[in-house]
């Protein structure tokens, strides 16, 4: 009894530590002239904010509650801990004081999480305050045995970047899903995340990504201005639902998932035709890749690009092909001719990267790169050189990925969009490429040079992106990309021209009118009677759908009638996710459990092998009426009954647990109704042999679920006590 009881003074010493004395009475931050104190309850800043727009449970046992007024003023972000004393205070505004600080201050060298300033001009406009004597020792491990910790910082984090935005003028407001938390902390299990799983697996499109870092918390807590300073200069995808999460690991992310990410998704069938264009995309791909590969070398001759005369280099053979290959590929998955490599067009390339170059590091005025001018010492025939060919390209980046850059680009002259037309004009015959060595002071990075030339006969009357045909999910769109469309023949654009995008598995769509605003969000544009381009950051293509692209409203300039051109675009990957992708096995962290009506708890699944690309894991339960589980394994219990909850891995390999219901509650060993210490000592008595329960009473005090009782239960106990522990 004597040992029982002193292990048991021990834990409580834990959990209940020494009271520190009462912290002096000052403000602890002041809004529009109202002031928080130490000693503020949540009544009181009620009475001054009126009710809380969210309240969900905090981290320190108590409340968490979000205060603002009309359009985000006055907003207040506080959280208690289980006495209901104020542990953490927050704010973004334009009039908020704390001691030595004010909003609009200059702040430099601030700690993340603490301070939020304007990256520009570094002036203060948010700020996170905590009580240190209240401030508990940091418990990362919470954040993965509680995912809702991370769901419910998110609530508020949602409600702060839409304060942050409206604060600057932006309209980016977001729209929280707790799937989106839910399902990025399954991933953190297995050493993954939403961001690398839509990386890896085809599904760039469907991840915004902001940050992913490790994140040190030596200074605060996890918190919403963690993820609110991002709105200043970040604008959330139309409809994205934000993801701000910690790992046990302190891995953070910030991004936005689409809504699509979780649409249910029907099967469409590819014609035969679209096969066709696929299969060849596919097989130009591997073999761009293959000649990619087949040099380890990327230079054979390094260039001379900072003084004349200029010496060009000279790029591997197969690094040219495999550049070529990859735009060969994307050209015939729209249905185009493909191009050939012209080693005149090449060296043509490689003196125009030397041109732009030697101007920019010499700081040679340059104000029309297309036709720069000759310097002084530069010889007729090396300028010429840099001259050849008809239609030019001068985008950043090595010969591989320059061709990804100016096929996307969205920095460019929306209007004309020619860096990816010269690349995709259907009668082109010939293809050159080039670039520079090193990154220049006064560039992007390194400079690439395409050059088309010839010409070839083509039947193609519109060139689309996406892609009539087949659009390679490796041609790099992205999520803020503008697509476009261009008529070579046939059919010409009207002031009354309209584009609708559908996806044809999901039902998704977005059309776009003449009327409409533009904003960061949305734009439309008809230009010239040949090309519309249009841009919604909400669009995310996702490899395997089908998408319907209508173009309304343009004339057939045969018959002059106006009419609608309409065409299928399948965005597929060129090189498609193998089994290798997959895990080869999954085990859950229990088979077997036995909980209370009312209690959760978190099944764990653990893939091998640990590399493998392909993360993501499906929950089940075959009874939800007995017990649900949510995206990352908690299983919640609302019924007496058994129900078997299934995991299951991309590739289609399951793991399952029995869960038995009961009627008792977790941690009520007395059933007296309450869980506090008298309980725990039951436990620990029961651990040393000192007293007998019965099969009910075991259960009640088995608060981590593993089937005996000891120590680690009874602290579980007093933890959930006190608030600390959710069982």
């Amino acid at each position: 009894m004597k040992r029982a009881v002193s292990t048991l003074l021990a834990l409580c010493l834990l959990v209940f530590p020494c009271l520190p004395a009462a912290a002096a009475e000052e403000a602890l931050l002041t809004l529009s002239g109202k002031a928080i104190t130490a000693s503020a309850t949540l009544p009181q800043l009620t009475r001054l904010f009126g009710q809380p727009k969210l309240t969900t449970p905090s981290q320190f046992g108590g409340s968490a509650c979000t205060f603002y007024g009309e359009n985000y003023r006055d907003f207040l972000f506080v959280e208690t801990n289980a006495a209901g004393q104020l542990v953490s205070y927050g704010t973004v505004a334009k009039d908020f004081t704390a001691p030595g600080l004010r909003a609009g201050d200059v702040v430099q060298g601030g700690y993340e999480g603490i301070y939020a300033t304007d990256y520009d001009d570094d002036r203060l406009f948010g700020y996170m305050g905590y009580v240190e004597s209240r401030l508990p020792d940091w418990d990362g491990l919470r954040y993965e045995r509680e995912p809702e910790l991370n769901v419910n910082l998110c609530r508020h984090a949602a409600e702060m970047w839409n304060a942050a935005s409206a604060l600057h003028g932006a309209n980016t407001p977001v729209t929280f899903d707790p799937r989106a938390v839910l399902v990025n902390q399954q991933l953190m299990d297995n050493g993954g995340d939403l961001y690398q799983h839509c990386r890896d697996n085809g599904l760039s499109t469907s991840f915004s990504l902001i940050q992913s870092s490790l994140y040190s918390g030596y200074r605060t807590r996890p918190n919403p201005l963690l993820f609110a300073q991002f709105a200043v200069h970040y604008t959330a995808p139309g409809g994205f639902y934000p993801v701000f999460v910690l790992s046990a690991q302190n891995r953070m992310l910030v991004g936005f998932l689409s809504p699509a990410f979780f649409e249910t998704v029907a099967p469409v069938d590819y014609t035969p035709e679209e096969e066709a264009l696929l299969e060849q995309a596919r097989a130009l791909y591997r073999q761009s890749v293959a000649d990619w590969n087949g040099e380890e070398e990327y230079f054979l001759q390094h260039p001379g690009e900072d003084r004349l005369p200029l010496t060009p280099g000279v790029i591997a053979p197969g690094k040219l092909k495999g550049a070529l290959g990859l735009l060969n590929a994307i050209r015939a998955g729209a249905g185009l001719p493909t191009l050939t490599l012209s080693d005149s067009l090449c060296r043509g390339c490689q003196m125009k990267a030397a041109l732009t170059h030697y101007l920019a590091v010499n700081h040679i005025d340059n104000p029309s790169p297309h036709f720069p001018p000759q310097p002084t010492g530069m010889s007729d025939e090396d300028y010429a050189l840099a001259q050849n060919g008809m239609g030019e390209n001068l985008y950043y980046g090595d010969v591989l990925s320059s061709i990804l850059n100016a096929l996307n680009d969205s920095y460019g002259d929306p209007y004309y969009f020619g860096h990816r037309y010269n690349l995709l004009n259907p009668t082109w015959a010939e293809a050159g490429f080039g670039s520079t060595e090193v990154q220049n002071q006064l560039s992007f990075g390194i400079q690439g040079v395409h050059k088309t030339a010839g010409y070839q006969p083509s039947e193609a009357e519109f060139v689309g992106w996406p892609s009539k045909g087949v659009m390679l999910a490796e041609a790099g769109a992205g999520s803020r990309t503008i697509y476009s469309g261009l008529f070579y023949s046939g059919y010409q654009t009207t002031p009354q021209t309209t584009v609708t995008l559908r996806c044809l598995n999901t039902g998704e769509c977005w059309r776009f009118t003449p009327q409409d605003e533009t904003t960061d969000h949305h734009q439309f544009t008809i230009t010239d009677a040949t090309m519309v381009s249009y841009y919604d950051d909400s669009i995310a293509l996702t490899p395997g759908r089908v998408y319907e692209i209508t173009i309304g409203n343009v004339q057939n300039t045969t018959t002059g009638q106006t009419t609608d051109y309409v065409y299928r675009s399948v965005y597929e990957r060129a090189l498609p996710l193998g089994e290798e992708n997959n895990p080869t096995g999954i085990t859950l962290s229990q088979t077997a459990r036995t909980a209370a009506v009312g209690g959760s708890f978190r099944l764990r699944a653990a893939l091998t092998p640990a590399d493998a690309l392909n993360k993501m894991v499906t929950w089940q339960s075959d009874n939800e009426a007995v017990a649900t589980v949510n995206e990352c394994g908690v299983v919640s219990c609302l019924a007496p009954g058994q129900a078997v909850i299934t995991a299951t891995t991309a590739g289609g390999l399951t793991a399952r647990a029995v869960i038995t219901v009961a009627n008792y509650r977790a941690g009520d060993v007395n059933d007296d109704g309450k869980v506090n210490a008298t309980d725990a000592l039951l436990v620990l008595r029961c651990a040393v042999g000192k007293a007998t329960l019965t099969e009910r009473q075991r259960l009640a005090g088995d608060a981590n679920g593993d089937g005996a009782l000891n120590a680690a239960d009874a602290l579980l106990i007093l933890r959930a006590a006190v608030g600390k522990e959710k069982l």
